[in-house]
């Protein structure tokens, strides 16, 4: 007998769950932005800076060996000489996706001659409409060093607007009605009257002005059957500004936040299968666990980016010990959506199919009964026997189950 859906989790019982998330703090990678109005020490923001040195042995920008030559002035450009005792931050949005990097540069660098999948320094990708507080430029100023939410690292001014304050910046960030981005990405129509391209993302958010049933003018058109909503943007100057842009009805998108079920999220999933692997948002793709904070978004919880900060998740139940019938068994009684988690890799379990127990995730690398562990770099539904390049199977492997909440 096919399971029955339980009611959708209310509102405010997610912004509890997200409370609980917020009070893990650092131990699971998230932080409350407003508490760094205190100031950031210099200390602290010395050894948060340095948290990445050039690794051991041989690294590669595509198929150039890099040398020490090549490091000094990206770790110099950091100005770590010139912080402050005290960092107060500047307040921000971003503008457009781009990059947080563990280190000031573009540069991408791989530890396998050639990889373009694998960048060393990509930390995560920040979306439109992402609030920043902005700790120390760098010394050739094309740089922040910044914290989100969820991560630090570096930022290029050029993907930033400033706000003027505190205050501009705790306006920018909220929203009584707004529209939730639930495709995986799309551009939206172009403009002859406001040049340029914008994209939108999965677990977007941006600030609802008006709805399809009040049409309304906007720069030679009549917006019919679309939603018109305020777009960050970062003017001439560096200002952050807002410029209104129509969302036609036809794309996927949700006035508020989609009512949350575990089934919820897995049906949602199937949208992003076959879709480019992204080593930390590369390629404007998604790694596993950057699958899964972005999917979540959509029902408007705030979690982790990374897998060991998911692996923390209240309410995990810890299999790593247990046999691989007891595991089957355990979830088998699972429902689809829920988290599975083992060291490095984090999926979305999605029930049994032909007999196998299945999951989606963003993967890197797996291989399969026939073949070894080789380079996919897609997001793929897989049964749960597929392989690592140990030759263990994910099963096998598997450590955490983690239902949300």
């Amino acid at each position: 007998m096919p399971r029955r859906e339980g009611p959708a989790m209310s509102l405010g019982a997610i912004e509890r769950y997200n409370e609980t998330l917020l009070r893990l703090g650092e131990d699971v990678g998230l932080r409350d932005l407003d508490a760094l109005r205190e100031g950031v020490p210099r200390g602290t923001l010395r050894r948060w800076m340095g948290e990445f040195s050039p690794p051991e042995g041989p690294c590669y920008e595509d198929a150039r060996p890099l040398t020490s030559v090549d490091w000094f002035p990206i770790l110099e450009n950091r100005a770590p000489d010139n912080l402050p005792e005290t960092a107060f931050p500047r307040w921000g949005m971003v503008t457009e996706r781009c990059a947080l990097r563990l280190l000031p540069t573009h540069l991408p660098v791989s530890r396998i001659s050639g990889d373009r999948y694998d960048d060393l320094l990509q930390e995560t990708a920040l979306l439109p409409g992402e609030p920043l507080a902005l700790l120390h430029p760098s010394r050739d100023g094309r740089w922040y060093y910044a914290a989100a939410s969820f991560a630090r690292g570096w930022v290029p001014v050029s993907a930033i607007g400033l706000c003027r304050s505190r205050e501009d910046w705790c306006s920018a960030r909220e929203m009584e009605r707004f529209l939730v981005v639930t495709g995986s990405g799309f551009a939206l129509p172009r403009d002859p009257y406001a040049p340029g391209r914008r994209e939108l993302s999965l677990g977007m958010r941006l600030r609802l002005l008006s709805g399809p049933d009040e049409p309304r003018p906007l720069r030679g058109r009549v917006l019919y059957d679309c939603y018109l909503v305020n777009f960050p943007t970062r003017e001439a100057d560096g200002r952050l500004s807002f410029l209104p842009v129509a969302v036609p009805i036809s794309r996927p998108v949700h006035v508020g936040y989609l009512p949350y079920r575990p089934e919820s999220a897995w049906a949602l999933a199937q949208n992003l299968r076959g879709e480019t692997y992204g080593w930390g948002g590369m390629l404007g793709g998604r790694d596993c666990s950057g699958l899964v904070q972005e999917l979540f978004r959509c029902f408007g919880f705030r979690l982790p980016r990374n897998s060991a900060g998911l692996a923390l998740l209240p309410g995990g139940m810890d299999v790593s010990c247990r046999s691989l019938a007891e595991k089957r068994a355990l979830l088998r009684r699972q429902r689809p959506g829920t988290l599975l988690w083992f060291p490095g890799h984090v999926m979305l379990y999605g029930g049994e199919r032909n007999g196998k127990l299945c999951c989606l995730s963003a993967a890197g690398r797996f291989g399969t009964e026939r073949s070894q562990a080789r380079a996919v770099n897609t997001v793929a539904l897989t049964s749960l026997e597929v392989k690592r390049p140990s030759g263990e199977t994910w099963l096998q492997a598997l450590e955490r189950i983690l239902p949300i909440p």
